[in-house]
């Protein structure tokens, strides 16, 4: 629905511009619709990595960042045993449209 209202702002704007202005703005128009659109990938695959590993035994990601962009997701944060770190890097690794994984996990300290 937005890039519907987006496209009609658009179509409006074009109307009353110049040949040359309409062309920039056509230009920007797209730029503006791939921006969006790898946002939302981005997005898209950030939720599935944050889906797998809350759903995964062994695993606490409440103290973890979970970013993507591009294929690349990067983790960062801290996990509670060494074991999480090695298991979370394989759990990302394995999902659809994951093309390389950022490992930015410490262990928590442990509480006394």
């Amino acid at each position: 629905m937005r890039f519907a209202g987006l496209t009609l702002l658009v179509l409006v704007a074009v109307a009353g511009c110049n040949p040359t202005d309409s062309k920039e703005l056509a230009a920007d128009a797209k730029k503006l619709g791939q921006t969006a659109g790898r946002a939302a990938n981005n997005a898209q695959l950030a939720g599935r990595v944050r889906l797998s590993l809350s759903q995964t035994k062994d695993v606490d990601i409440s103290r973890v960042e979970i970013f993507a962009e591009s294929g690349v997701v990067t983790l960062k944060g801290e996990v509670k045993t060494p074991s999480e770190r090695p298991l979370m890097v394989r759990l990302v690794r394995e999902i659809k449209g994951v093309n390389q994984v950022i490992n930015k996990l410490v262990v928590a300290p442990s509480k006394k």
